[in-house]
């Protein structure tokens, strides 16, 4: 199975819309940095997002990058652990949206995969989440709205 680590964001959405589910029928297992936690669980993240970071399912494992290069300075404090513990373990692959964190987890040599991403290869696989499934080619309507902004920021 893959080693998958993930910042904030793709999380966040995925929560959101009740889909996170489908990370664990995906990845079996998604790793995250403390600081990754710590934003969801922010008090100004929306109620169940807070909730979720409180309670994380079985399948979210934490785990804290020995070093963060000086070179991440630039990123903000989630991806900057979240890109270093990537780096460390020498995931496949990291969750992540932000597009400037995007080129540079890219010129880092890690390969980065977006919410959209994740939605897509979930209604690829048929992956159901909940009593629901991804529809074969189309995200749910929820997708659609509270994604608007990924959409825009995902370069392909």
């Amino acid at each position: 199975m893959a080693v998958v680590v993930s910042d904030t964001t793709p999380l966040h959405y995925l929560i959101l819309i009740g889909r996170d589910s489908v990370l664990e029928k995906l990845y079996r297992q998604v790793i995250v940095p403390p600081a990754v936690l710590q934003e969801l669980g922010h008090a100004a993240a929306p109620p169940a997002i807070s909730a979720w970071a409180k309670s994380p399912p079985a399948w979210l494992t934490v785990q804290s990058p020995a070093f963060i290069p000086p070179r991440f300075d630039n990123l903000d404090f989630g991806e900057r652990q979240a890109l270093a513990l990537a780096k460390e373990i020498h995931a496949d692959f990291v969750l992540l949206d932000d597009k400037v964190a995007r080129r540079f987890a890219e010129s880092e040599a890690l390969k980065v995969k977006g919410t959209l991403g994740i939605v897509a290869d979930a209604a690829k696989a048929k992956v159901p989440s909940h009593s629901q499934g991804f529809a074969p080619g189309a995200p749910p309507q929820s997708c659609q709205n509270k994604l608007e902004k990924s959409r825009r920021i995902v370069d392909y």
